[in-house]
C-alpha cells in the first residue's frame, strides 16, 4: 500500500525546493552541458550549409561537367542511372582579344538551358543576365585576362575562334556584344591546378538562350550533371573514358569535388577547414568536460541524500522508483535551463562564425536548433543516470548506517597514535577514504598543467620571435611550363615590366627584385660521369628491384634508358647531345653580390647583359646514394649530412666548366604544349640557338642572394643551372615576362598601406591567370589570428579543466561537510575549534590539489628539457618554445585560492550552528 501512494515526482519537487541552493553547481553543469552539445550540433550545421553555399557560388551545384561529349553518350548514362539531372552548355567559340598574341588570355563563349544555368549557378556581380542577341557576361577575371575594362552597358569588341565540334577551328570573325552583366569567377576556380586546354574549355563568357552559331562553325556541347544521391562516378567514369581509361572521344570530366579540394588548399579565405576541425575538438573537450562536471555534481548531491535513499527504500520504494525521482528532478532542471543554454548557444554559434572569416555564413534554423535543445536534453539525462544507477545499488539498511565508511576503516587498517595534530589527522582520514576521486584530479590537473605550460610557452615564442622578411610584397605564378625542354608560351606566362612599375609608382614603394626563368638546352660533347649525374631526370627510372645497385655496376643500371621525350627533342638540336636545364635572371645588383663566392672567373656586368656571357651554377662534387628501399638519390656532396648513406659513387665537377668554355644553347618555343612523342615539325617549335660563354662559376648560392620560392628551389636541385641578368635574357631569349617579382616598403606597413598595394596587385593578379599576391603584412596578421585562435581554444580547454578540477574538490568536500554534520558536532563537543577545522579541511585540499600540481609541473618541466635534449642529439633541432611554466603556477594558485574561498564559506557557514544543531544533523 505504502508504494502505491509513493509519487517520485512529487518527492522530486519537494527535492527541489528543499535543496534548491544544492543544485546550484548542479544547474550550472547542466547550462553547460547543454550549451556544448547544442553549438556542437549547430556550429556542425552552419559550417556544412557553409562550405555548401561557398561551393555554390565558387563551383556550382553541379557534381561534374563532362566536356565535349554528345547527347546520346550522357542519354545512355542517365538511363542506366549512372548520372541524374542533366543541363547542356552550348559552346560558341573562344573569345580573345587582338593585342594577345597567342590567345592565352581568352573566354570560351556558350549559351546555357534552363538546368544548366541552375547547376552552373552564376553569380552577378553587376549588372543582368543576357536575353536578347548581341548581349554578353563575362566573368570578372576573364574580363581583366582579356585587357577589358568596360564597365555595364558598354560596346566591347573581341576576336571569336569559331568552334568546330571539340576542337576549335582556324575561322575567326570579329564581334561586338553589349557587356549586359559581370559574374563572379568559376572558371579560375574549376579550373585550379589544370593544364592549359580545360582552362581554354570550361565557359566563362554568356549569351542568350538559343543563340546560333556563326557560319562554317559547329557548337560543341558540355554538360554539367549530378549524381544520384550516395552515388558514385565511377560508372559513368568508365562510360567516358572506357576500361582503360584513354578513350577521349567521349569527351572528359571535371570534377567539382575534386576543385573544392583544391581550393582548401589554395585559398585559405574559402575553406579554413583546420579553424573548424580546432573548434570541435574545443567544443568537444568543453562538452566531455561538462558530462563529468554534471556527474560529479549528481554523485555529490546523492552522496549526502544517501540517508534518504535509504529511508526510501525502507519503507518500500523501489529502484525504478529512486531512478524516477531523481530523473525528474534532471528533467525538471533541465527544461528550466534550455531556454537560457539554447540563445546562448545561438549567439555564441553566430559569434564563432563571424570569427571564421567573411566566407562562413551564419544560418538560423529554428528546427535545428530545438533539434538541438532536445539532443541536448537526452544528453543530460543520460550523464544524471550514471550515478543514479551506482546509489540505487546499496541497500537499505547500507545507506542508513554508512556500512561503506566502516568498511574502509577496516581495509584501511588505520593505526592509533598518542599524541597527533587534528587537522592534519582528519585531513590524512578524508583523503585515505577518497583515494579514487584524487586520483582523478590528480591526472586531470596534471593534464592541464602540462598542456597550460606548452601553451604559454609557444605564446611566449611567437611573442619574441617574429618572422622578419626581405620583400614586403610578392608576384608569384602558381603554375610552371608543362616540360623541361621546351617553353610553353601559354604557361609562361607572368609579369610584364609595366606591372613592376605600376607597383613602383606607389609612394609608399622603395624598391623591388624581379626574377625570370625558362628552359634552355646546352650542346655537349657526350655526356661524362658529372653530367649524367646533373642530368639524372633525362633516363627513365631505373628498375632496380632484386638489384644491388654498387660502385662497379650503377653506370649502367643507371643511364643506359634515356627517356623517349628527350631522343624525341634531339633533332630539333642538330643531332647533338644536350642538357636541358634552366636559365634564370635577376637583377645586375643581385647577380654583383656573387662576387666573394666565384670559384673561378669575374663576372662582367656589361657583356652579361648583351648576353655574351652567363654564369653557371655548377655543384664541385655530386653523389649518388641509395636510400631506404634502394631508391636512388642524387646531391651535391656539400650538402651531406650525417644522415646521409654513403655514396656509391661521386664525380668531381668537369675541369672544362670554367671560366672562358664557350656554350652554345638552343631555345624552344611553342604555342601550346605537345610532347616531342607525337607527329611534330620544325614547324611546331620557333627555335633560337645562341652561342655565349661562361664568365664564371659558382657552386652554391649563398643566403645573402635572395633568391626565393620557385627560382632558389630551381638553384638547389644539384643541376647545372645558368644565371644571368634581366637583359642578358631579352638576348638571348627574347621577351620573357616576370616569374617572381618582389617589392620593399620604405616605411612599416600599415592597413592604409596594405589597402593601396593590395588594389594594385589585385589589378595585376586579375589579369595573369594562375597569379598569386603575397604581403608579409597580411601573412603576419593571419599568423598572429591563428595563434591567437589556437591559444584561445587551448587556453579555454585548459581554464575548463582546472574548472572541472575545482567542481571535484568542491563538490567532494561540500558534500564531506554536509554529510558529516554530526561527525563536526562531536569533535566540536570535544573541544576542536572552529580554526582546526578549517585547517584540517585545508590540509585535504592540499592533499587532493598538491599532488596533481607537482606531477604537473615536474612533468612539464621535465619532459620540456628531455624533448630538447633529444631533438638536440637526434639532430631534430631545437624545440621552438620558450620555457615558460609561470601560467602553470599562476593556474595552481587561481584554483587553490578559489577553493579555499569555497571551502571557508562552507565551514563558517556550518560553525555558526550550535554544537547540538550539528548531532542533531538540522
Amino acid at each position: 500500500m505504502a508504494q502505491k501512494m509513493l509519487r517520485p515526482g512529487t518527492l522530486a519537487l519537494r527535492n527541489l525546493k528543499r535543496h534548491k541552493k544544492q543544485y546550484a553547481a548542479m544547474v550550472t553543469g547542466i547550462i553547460l552541458a547543454l550549451v556544448f552539445a547544442s553549438g556542437l550540433t549547430y556550429f556542425g550545421f552552419c559550417y556544412k550549409s557553409s562550405i555548401n553555399i561557398m561551393q555554390l557560388e565558387k563551383l556550382g551545384g553541379e557534381d561534374q561537367i563532362i566536356m565535349h561529349t554528345k547527347e546520346n553518350v550522357v542519354n545512355d548514362a542517365q538511363a542506366q542511372g549512372l548520372i541524374d539531372q542533366t543541363g547542356w552548355a552550348h559552346l560558341l567559340g573562344y573569345l580573345y582579344t587582338t593585342g594577345d598574341e597567342y590567345r592565352k588570355n581568352g573566354a570560351t563563349v556558350a549559351w546555357l538551358d534552363d538546368t544548366a544555368k541552375k547547376l552552373a549557378n552564376p553569380v552577378l556581380l553587376s549588372g543582368t543576365w543576357p536575353e536578347k542577341e548581341g548581349e554578353i557576361a563575362i566573368e570578372q577575371t576573364a574580363m581583366a585576362q582579356m585587357g577589358l575594362e568596360a564597365t555595364v552597358g558598354d560596346k566591347i569588341t573581341v576576336q571569336m575562334q569559331l568552334q568546330n565540334g571539340s576542337v576549335l577551328s582556324q575561322q575567326y570573325v570579329k564581334k561586338s556584344y553589349t557587356l549586359t552583366g559581370i559574374l563572379n569567377d568559376k572558371r579560375s576556380n574549376l579550373t585550379f591546378g589544370r593544364d592549359s586546354e580545360v582552362k581554354r574549355d570550361v565557359p566563362a563568357a554568356f549569351v542568350c538562350a538559343d543563340t546560333q552559331t556563326e557560319p562554317g562553325g559547329l557548337e560543341g556541347l558540355a554538360c554539367y550533371c549530378t549524381l544520384p544521391k550516395n552515388g558514385s562516378d565511377r560508372g559513368i567514369w568508365d562510360l567516358i573514358y572506357g576500361s582503360d581509361g584513354n578513350n577521349t572521344d567521349y569527351g572528359y570530366m571535371i570534377d567539382a569535388n575534386i576543385s573544392a579540394s583544391s581550393l582548401l588548399y589554395s585559398n585559405a579565405g574559402i575553406i579554413m577547414s583546420s579553424r573548424f576541425n580546432q573548434s570541435a575538438i574545443l567544443i568537444g573537450v568543453l562538452l566531455i568536460a561538462a558530462c563529468a562536471a554534471i556527474i560529479n555534481a549528481f554523485n555529490s548531491n546523492l552522496q549526502s541524500r544517501k540517508k534518504q535513499i535509504g529511508m526510501l527504500r525502507a519503507v518500500g520504494a523501489t529502484k525504478g522508483q529512486i531512478v524516477k525521482m531523481y530523473g525528474v528532478e534532471a528533467l525538471l532542471i533541465a527544461l528550466l535551463c534550455v531556454p537560457v543554454s539554447l540563445l546562448t548557444a545561438f549567439f555564441g554559434v553566430r559569434i564563432l562564425i563571424t570569427a571564421l572569416g567573411s566566407g562562413f555564413t551564419f544560418v538560423p534554423n529554428l528546427w535545428v536548433l530545438l533539434l538541438c535543445g532536445v539532443c541536448g536534453m537526452v544528453f543530460v539525462l543520460i550523464a544524471a543516470t550514471v550515478p543514479l544507477i551506482a546509489a540505487t545499488r546499496i541497500s537499505p539498511m547500507q545507506a542508513i548506517r554508512n556500512i561503506s565508511a566502516t568498511r574502509k576503516m577496516k581495509t584501511k587498517r588505520i593505526r592509533t597514535q598518542k599524541a597527533f595534530l587534528l587537522p592534519k589527522l582528519l585531513a590524512a582520514r578524508r583523503t585515505m577514504f577518497g583515494k579514487g576521486r584524487q586520483v582523478v584530479v590528480s591526472i586531470f590537473l596534471a593534464i592541464a598543467i602540462i598542456t597550460s605550460g606548452y601553451v604559454s610557452s609557444y605564446a611566449v615564442y611567437m611573442a619574441s620571435h617574429e618572422e622578419k622578411t626581405v620583400y614586403d610584397y610578392t608576384l608569384e605564378l602558381q603554375r610552371v611550363s608543362a616540360d623541361d625542354t621546351i617553353n610553353v608560351r601559354e604557361d609562361l606566362n607572368g609579369f610584364t615590366e609595366s606591372d613592376r612599375q605600376a607597383v613602383l609608382r606607389s609612394p609608399y614603394m622603395e624598391s623591388s627584385a624581379g626574377y625570370k626563368s625558362c628552359n634552355v638546352n646546352i650542346h655537349v660533347d657526350g655526356f661524362t660521369d658529372y653530367l649524367n649525374m646533373t642530368a639524372y631526370h633525362i633516363y627513365n627510372d631505373p628498375v632496380i628491384e632484386g638489384k644491388t645497385v654498387t660502385s662497379e655496376n650503377y653506370k649502367s643500371v643507371l643511364w643506359q634508358d634515356a627517356d623517349t621525350t628527350y631522343t624525341s627533342y634531339k633533332p630539333f638540336m642538330q643531332g647533338s647531345d644536350y642538357l636541358p636545364t634552366r636559365i634564370i635572371a635577376a637583377d645586375t645588383e643581385t647577380l654583383e653580390k656573387l662576387t666573394p663566392h666565384l670559384d673561378n672567373g669575374a663576372i662582367n656586368t656589361e657583356r652579361i647583359n648583351t648576353g655574351e656571357e652567363v654564369i653557371m651554377l655548377a655543384p664541385k662534387e655530386i653523389g649518388v646514394y641509395s636510400d631506404a628501399g634502394n631508391y636512388l638519390s642524387y646531391e651535391s656532396t656539400s650538402d651531406r649530412t650525417d644522415k646521409t648513406p654513403a655514396y656509391i659513387a661521386t664525380a668531381k665537377r668537369d675541369s672544362d666548366l670554367k671560366a672562358g668554355k664557350e656554350l652554345d644553347l638552343t631555345f624552344l618555343f611553342t604555342d601550346y604544349y605537345e610532347s616531342a612523342e607525337t607527329d611534330t615539325t620544325d614547324e611546331t617549335y620557333d627555335i633560337t640557338n645562341r652561342h655565349t660563354t661562361v664568365g664564371a662559376v659558382v657552386s652554391d648560392l649563398p643566403n645573402s642572394i635572395n633568391l626565393y620560392g620557385r627560382i632558389y628551389s630551381y638553384c638547389n636541385t644539384n643541376s647545372i643551372v645558368l644565371l644571368t641578368s634581366i637583359d642578358g635574357l631579352a638576348s638571348l631569349a627574347g621577351d620573357i615576362p616576370y616569374s617572381e617579382i618582389y617589392f620593399k616598403l620604405n616605411q612599416p606597413c600599415t592597413e592604409e598601406i596594405e589597402s593601396s598595394v593590395q588594389s594594385i596587385l589585385t589589378e595585376i593578379t586579375m589579369r595573369v591567370p594562375y597569379a598569386i599576391a603575397t604581403s608579409a603584412y597580411a601573412t603576419a596578421q593571419d599568423n598572429q589570428n591563428e595563434v591567437l585562435f589556437l591559444l584561445s581554444i587551448l587556453l579555454g580547454a585548459v581554464i575548463l579543466v582546472l574548472f572541472f578540477c575545482g567542481a571535484i574538490v568542491n563538490n567532494t568536500i561540500t558534500a564531506d561537510i554536509r554529510e558529516n554534520r554530526r561527525e563536526l558536532g562531536m569533535l566540536r563537543a570535544v573541544g576542536a575549534s572552529a580554526k582546526e577545522l578549517s585547517q584540517a579541511y585545508i590540509w585535504q585540499l592540499l592533499r587532493m590539489l598538491g599532488w596533481g600540481s607537482a606531477i604537473g609541473l615536474i612533468g612539464f618541466t621535465g619532459s620540456f628539457f628531455a624533448i630538447r635534449l633529444i631533438g638536440r642529439a637526434m639532430d631534430y633541432g631545437t624545440m621552438e618554445f620558450t620555457f615558460s611554466p609561470w601560467v602553470s603556477i599562476l593556474f595552481c594558485l587561481l584554483l587553490f585560492g578559489a577553493c579555499s574561498l569555497n571551502l571557508y564559506i562552507k565551514i563558517k557557514h556550518e560553525t555558526k550552528n550550535s554544537i547540538v544543531d550539528n548531532i542533531r544533523e538540522l
